[in-house]
Order: C-alpha cells, then structure tokens, then sequence
C-alpha cells in the first residue's frame, strides 16, 4: 500500500513498552516491511536528537515511521541542526495519534516527502488501515474483520458517511476473537470508492469518545480541533489543554510548549481557539465559557517518552 520494496530502509523509532513491542508497532512493521517484503529496518526507541541525526546520516533511511507527534517535533528540531531535504528521507508512515493536515504539511514541505498516515488498535493490531499513495482516506483490511459505525448513545447502525463510534468484528483470530468489540473511536466510512481503484472501504478517524469534552451549553471539543487550531502556529510543537471551573464557568488553559515566550504567540494561540464554534458560542451565547488562558512552557517540558501523551485533563468533576 505504502509502494515498499526490498530496496528500501525504514527507520522505526517507536517508544518500547507496552503496546508497541510484543503486540504492537515495532514487531508487526518487522514482520511486515522487513521480514515479509525484505527491506532493511533500522529500529531503537527514541534517542537524543543528535543520536538521531547520527542513525540517519549513517544508515541512509528512505523511508521514517513513528508517532505524528514525535515525527513533528523531530522535524522542527533537526531543522536547527541540518538541510532537511538532503538527509534522503522520503516517506513517512506515521499514525497512532492525530494528525492535524498543518502538521502534515510542516512535515512533508520540511523534508520534501510524502506523509502517509495508518491506523490501528492495540487489541486487534497495528496495520489496520493506511492510505494509498492517493490519500483520499485510510483504506481499511476489511479480509481481516469487519468494521461497523454506530450512535454512540443507541448503538443503531449508522450510514456511510455517518460519525460514530466504531465497532469490529475479528474474522481470523484464535486465541483472543473480538465480537462486535467497541474501540470508542469516533469516525466514519467515507462513501464511494478511492481513485487508486482498490475495492477496499476507507475510514475517517475523527477522535475518541473519551477524548470527547463537554464545554459550555451542550457543545462538545475533540482534541483534533486543539490539532488544526494550534499546530499551524510555526512556534508550538506540543500542548496540553486544561479544564476548570471558574465563576460557574468553564475555564480553558493552553499549556503550550514554544520556541519563543512572548506575549504575540499566547495572542495567536487565543485568537485561534476563540475562532472554534464551541468555544465562542459558549463566550458570547450562553456565557457559560470563561477567555481562554495561555501558558506558554519551553522545548521539553512535556515528557516524551510515554507512549501516548494526554492532551486534555479536565479538573471539573462533571459527573461527581
């Protein structure tokens, strides 16, 4: 799907732990790309910025894959060190996290290479879907299960192009079938066929219910909107965004990692979070939303060696 061949390396960086070792990301792209089809794959966890550029300069990698997150961070950090475009690196196979079409960008002008994003779960694995070299969605392995799109409050059945949650069905496993299994991802199938021409249904991942946050009068955030809004801003390479409870209102700070502290880059951040439907209705309709606050932290303030950050915490006690 990826267009791999024998002929290529492919660095893998993905953290070791649970979920990415025995079940997950680092031995099932193994058996895939290197095993399978024979390219040589050149994985470690997650080193120091300089170890990396080391790794690529000596092996000569055609082709990366890790987290968006940490492939976004790589991406604006080894720009301080080197030429990006001359380290040869010409696809990316990233996933696990979403990834905000400003970041894919940022990555593929940066380096002068394709963004090719997949999908997985650790419960089933982690080739489930991946786009083709068209990219009008993520095509899914529908040989292996079955995948449903349901409301998530009447578990009714819904129609192509419907967001729900999503619901699979194993078709093949043994030692552990899943039955109409819930993941809580929210997506939808995307109608129709893809140009490229293979009869394979595509998906649209659009969140997590649990990454789903009440605000203001009925409204609802999901981190992929803090994605879109805040990593078209060049300075901020990661975030946090943090509920409370102020004057009856809800309270929304940005903890926001940056390359420059000053007071314009908490004004863009500001100004793109009002600009989201949710947060300015609850401003200006139903004033139950408070101005958002911005934090802005240094490079490295986040951790980045867990294996899935958490960008939203919310402090309210809404269902206490």
């Amino acid at each position: 799907m990826y267009g791999i061949t024998s002929k290529d390396v492919i660095r893998m960086t993905f953290e070791v732990g649970y979920g990415t070792e025995i079940w997950g990301n680092s031995y099932c792209l193994d058996m895939a790309y290197g095993y399978n089809i024979g390219a040589l794959t050149i994985t470690t966890g997650r080193l120091e910025i300089e170890e990396e550029l080391e790794i690529i300069r000596e092996y000569k990698p055609n082709i990366f894959a890790d987290v968006s997150s940490r492939v976004f961070f790589l991406t604006n950090q080894l720009k301080k060190l080197c030429e990006l475009k001359e380290l040869g690196i010409k696809k990316f196979l990233i996933g696990a996290e979403p990834t905000p079409n400003s970041m894919r960008k940022n990555i593929e002008e940066s380096w002068g290479a394709d963004v090719f994003i997949g999908y997985g779960i650790t419960e089933i694995g982690l080739l489930m879907a991946g786009e083709c070299e068209i990219k009008q969605g993520m095509h899914l392995s529908e040989l292996n299960f079955l995948t449903e799109i349901v409301d998530p409050e009447t578990g009714e059945q819904l129609e192509d192009g419907e967001i729900g949650e999503i619901i699979y069905t194993t078709y093949n496993r043994e030692g552990m079938p899943l039955v109409r299994y819930n993941s809580h991802d929210m997506g939808r199938i995307i109608p129709g066929l893809c140009d490229c021409g293979l009869p394979l249904k595509r998906i649209e991942i659009k969140g997590r219910t649990d990454d789903l946050i009440p605000i203001g009068a009925g409204d609802n955030l999901f981190i992929k909107m803090f994605d879109e809004a805040l990593f078209k801003i060049p300075e901020i390479s990661e975030y946090q965004v943090i509920f409370d409870k102020k004057d009856n209102k809800d309270l929304i700070t940005i903890v926001a990692e940056s390359t420059v502290l000053t007071d314009l880059i908490s004004n863009k951040i500001i100004n793109a979070v009002m600009k989201m439907p949710e947060i300015k209705n609850g401003m200006d309709k139903s004033k139950t939303v408070a101005k958002p606050v911005v934090k802005l932290v240094k490079l490295n303030t986040f951790d980045r060696n867990s294996i899935k950050r958490r960008r939203f915490i919310d402090n309210r006690n809404l269902y206490d």
